[in-house]
């Protein structure tokens, strides 16, 4: 089927009835399945599942799309020598996230093992970045040297820099609970505008 014209919208339709499902029945209990696994209905955990599979449905679709052109063999609508000219990292040698993205991959990379190793790496699991399955595949083939693992590692530090910095302000900073009470402020000023 991929390849085909119509693949691309069944493949949005099919994903979009689950997302719509997943949103009205807030997930799905275990209990509808049976009354074994009932009881791991009171464990759902901190964080619900199908808000994170909103992120997850994203890259399915990436990667039926990227696998659909890939069999079709439609040809990128990238002016590829005039983007080589302009582009610093095409022109030090390296594939910037362009290339990366439009470039359809061996078919050999549209494998089961690269498409759970897609939808489940842990960085993408929860919050993203959401990128094409070909820019996630070539860089697992190919990896990046557009930055020195000093400039990675620089970026690692102010990263966890970042992490704590978040960390001790939501813990020290209430910023929920202020929030809140401004609201109930504003609103109870409006409210007594309005009465005059």
């Amino acid at each position: 089927m991929a390849g085909s014209p119509v693949c691309p919208m069944i493949l949005w339709f099919y994903n979009l009835f689950f997302l719509v499902s997943n949103r009205l029945y807030e997930g799905y209990s275990f209990s509808s399945i049976g009354k074994t696994v009932a009881v791991l209905d009171n464990y759902r955990g901190a964080q619900r599942w199908h808000i994170c599979f909103n992120f997850v449905m994203l890259r399915m679709i990436s990667f039926g799309i990227d696998y659909h052109w890939a069999c079709s063999s439609q040809s990128s609508t990238v002016d590829w020598e005039k983007h080589n000219k302009s582009c610093e990292a095409c022109q030090s040698g390296g594939d910037c996230y362009l290339k990366r993205q439009e470039k359809s991959l061996a078919m050999r990379s549209y494998s089961t093992e690269f498409y759970l190793s897609y939808l489940f790496y842990p960085p993408l699991y929860i919050a993203g970045p959401v990128i094409s399955f070909n820019a996630f595949a070539s860089q697992l083939e190919l990896p990046q040297t557009n930055y020195s693992k000093l400039q990675i590692f620089l970026y690692g530090l102010r990263w966890i820099g970042c992490f704590i910095l978040m960390e001790l302000l939501t813990h020290f900073f209430h910023f929920n609970s202020l929030a809140v009470r401004l609201a109930k402020r504003t609103i109870q000023c409006l409210i007594d505008f309005a009465m005059i």
